[in-house]
């Protein structure tokens, strides 16, 4: 009887967040704070404050690197860094369009593994892309495709996957070792998918014409310097994972603020302030959500539902929960990647514990991230068709490929999760 009282708080729960957000159109971020209010009184717990005020702040570590990570990716923006690269990469690769075009993904992938967020993807990379690929004969509706699929796997891609942190944090796991495995999914799907969409496509630029188009000057008028910023932040990235004995980990916020602060000389002149506050205006969304889904979350523990979920997946063959995996975290994701991956993650991983848990945590965040191309809300196709003015369905009809790829990488690491330990480091 208790489990049928728990699943009537669970209907009601996402019941609200449904209603709020596909029918009443309200943010992602208010309806899962209305729904943790209405999990709490529905479960007899009153409206608990000290919860809600709790789960607000559950996840103010995630927060922090989101934040000085858009920071630093607004300031490598504005710096020109992006434009030197793109140039950069045109002057010495014109007549060969494949190889282009697989350093164009990652071109694209790039932001979003810094700062978790596709939309930043498009927005800061996109723009540089998208005449480079239609220099090389790509429609606009493949222009909009391939930006799109590179930055929803950038956002999947490490070092900051937010769905990956949200997941562990709530199973009570360190966000470590997850590099390498979240690396191998996204780049096979990544790699696979580029010559999928460029094989006998794309064709040589024409300098003269690009010279019409790209900015060639801003990387001979700046140098070697100009690249600094990402360097920097890379390399110690990578130094304090090679070296943990040697290098002390001063943590992922100061690495980004101090790599915007090096974007301020070492490029085109900005005003550093104002890049933040323009960087910090677009992150309010994505914070508004962590914050949403920490109260939620809170909840959620609070009135047993998250119990209940994990003990009827105890019950379910491993057939049914690897199906449950890849059909409804990226279904769910559609909705609300974060409410996918906060929601339907812990259980699961939870409940396949037999496995390596951070190959299959690594596995459910890219499921969940897989929404940003999935309808109603496929955020990231959105993002993507509007920056190449075409009609986002146009877009969508043109990802089952590589979202069935992806899904179909990640199953199978989730079936030999236990084989794939040695990815972790």
């Amino acid at each position: 009887m208790i489990f049928e009282y728990e699943l009537l708080i669970l209907i009601a729960m996402i019941g609200t967040i449904l209603v709020l957000n596909l029918i009443c159109k309200l943010p992602t971020s208010i309806a899962m704070a209305t729904a943790a209010v209405v999990g709490a009184l529905v479960g007899g717990e009153g409206i608990p404050v000290r919860h809600l005020f709790e789960g607000t702040f559950a996840f103010l570590d995630t927060a922090m690197i989101i934040s000085t990570a858009m920071i630093f990716m607004f300031a490598v923006k504005a710096s020109g860094t992006f434009e030197a690269i793109g140039s950069l990469l045109v002057q010495r690769l014109y007549n060969r369009p494949m190889l282009l075009l697989v350093l164009m993904m990652l071109v694209i992938i790039f932001p979003g593994m810094l700062t978790g967020t596709a939309s930043i993807a498009v927005l800061c990379a996109g723009a540089i892309v998208a005449p480079i690929l239609e220099m090389m004969d790509f429609t606009p509706v493949e222009t909009g495709t391939f930006i799109a699929v590179g930055a929803t796997l950038g956002m999947a891609a490490p070092p900051v996957n937010i769905p990956a942190m949200l997941i562990a944090s709530s199973v009570d796991m360190t966000y470590r070792g997850f590099t390498v495995p979240l690396l191998c999914i996204t780049m096979i799907s990544a790699l696979v998918f580029t010559i999928h969409i460029g094989l006998h496509r794309v064709k040589p630029i024409d300098l003269n014409l690009a010279k019409g188009q790209i900015d060639f000057e801003i990387g001979k008028e700046h140098g070697f310097k100009i690249y600094l910023p990402i360097l920097l932040v890379v390399l110690m990235i990578a130094a304090v994972r090679m070296f943990p004995k040697y290098i002390p980990d001063v943590g992922m916020p100061l690495l980004f603020f101090l790599g915007a602060v090096v974007a301020a000389f070492t490029g085109r002149k900005f005003d550093l302030l104002n890049v933040a506050s323009a960087a910090m205006r677009e992150n309010v969304s994505v914070l508004g959500k962590i914050m949403a889904i920490g109260m939620f979350l809170q909840i959620f523990i609070l009135v047993g539902v998250r119990g209940y979920i994990v003990v009827n997946c105890f019950t379910l063959p491993m057939t049914a929960l690897f199906i449950a995996c890849v059909v409804l975290m990226p279904i769910f994701g559609g909705i609300s990647v974060y409410g996918s991956a906060s929601l339907f993650g812990p259980p699961l991983l939870l409940a396949m514990l037999g496995g390596n848990e951070i190959i299959i945590a690594a596995s459910l965040s890219v499921l969940a991230i897989l929404g940003e191309l999935m309808p109603p809300s496929a955020l990231c196709a959105n993002y993507a068709a509007d920056m190449v003015h075409v009609r986002y369905r146009e877009i969508l009809a043109r990802c089952p490929f590589p979202v069935l790829l992806t899904i179909v990488i990640c199953f199978l690491c989730l079936i030999f999760s236990g084989n794939l330990g040695f990815l972790v480091m």
